[in-house]
């Protein structure tokens, strides 16, 4: 899958989806990702690397981990704004094998603003026990953060039982512990107040108003993350090249435009290789 500045609007509500992903390599760029509730926004089980970059994303994101599945997946310089509950939710469908390497999440100069940033919610082997949980996810999964800006969340992280939706365990309530569960160590991440242009989206989404303009995401200069990527650019995604229309138009007249449709054009080309040998 390559998709490059597209807006997917679902608001029908927990259970939905924007995208799902059940294949190998998923490109994502530019793109706007609107699911304001407690469904499932984007998610699935990314099965080759992957790479979804410069994209806003309201709602969760969801990624299923097989055993015998590898792959990296990369999120670079996206925006999360979760009006449901959390940003990242992560599962395992069946268990990891002893030796098998875990899937790689790298996570970075993303800006993220939600009640609970990580949801472990979905383990093979159900039990109350929630140390075994945390070891099959630590198995399944390698988080790799640098340069992120979190504003504070109720939590960090969370364990909810599979079979037990009352069964909801605060694993880390400050960065600091989210570090130690995912062990990761000089990860340039902060936490501070994050400001946007249209106020308080959170609010604004939860009260009903699911047509916010693309403009109103951009950063207030008082922000967190404002100018703080070492090139001078936002945390987060750069508005200026999100969605259709003029983010589109801004994007092709970029050199990174001319590169997606060379690599795009070389996709495209051996995917109908592969089919002609296969037929």
């Amino acid at each position: 899958i390559s998709l490059v500045n597209c807006s997917i609007v679902d608001l029908r509500g927990e259970g939905a989806g924007c995208l799902h992903v059940d294949g190998g390599t998923t490109f994502v760029q530019n793109c706007e990702f609107i699911q304001p509730g407690y469904g499932g926004g984007v998610g699935g089980e990314f099965k080759a690397d992957s790479v979804l970059k410069n994209s806003l994303f309201v709602g969760p994101v969801h990624l299923y981990e097989h055993t015998g599945v590898t792959g990296s997946i990369t999120f670079q310089s996206n925006t999360f704004v979760a009006p449901g509950a959390y940003s990242i939710g992560l599962g395992v469908i069946t268990p990891v094998e002893d030796g098998e390497a875990p899937k790689q999440i790298r996570f970075q100069d993303n800006l993220i603003q939600s009640e609970i940033v990580m949801n472990l919610g979905h383990v093979p082997r159900e039990g109350s026990d929630v140390d075994v949980a945390a070891v099959q996810f630590k198995q399944a999964f390698r988080w790799e953060e640098l340069g992120n800006v979190f504003q504070k969340p109720n939590q960090y992280l969370r364990f909810t039982g599979r079979n037990n939706s009352k069964l909801k365990i605060r694993l880390a309530s400050d960065l600091n512990g989210f570090h130690r569960f995912w062990e990761q160590e000089n990860s340039g991440s902060k936490e501070g107040i994050i400001r946007f242009r249209g106020g308080d989206l959170i609010a604004r989404f939860r009260s009903g108003e699911n047509s916010i303009p693309i403009d109103d995401f951009r950063l207030r200069s008082d922000s967190a993350g404002y100018r703080a990527v070492p090139n001078g650019e936002d945390v987060g995604a750069s508005i200026d090249f999100v969605g259709p229309g003029e983010g589109y138009e801004r994007w092709k007249k970029t050199d990174e435009y001319q590169q997606w449709l060379l690599e795009t054009a070389e996709l495209i080309t051996g995917g109908i290789q592969t089919q002609a040998a296969a037929n």
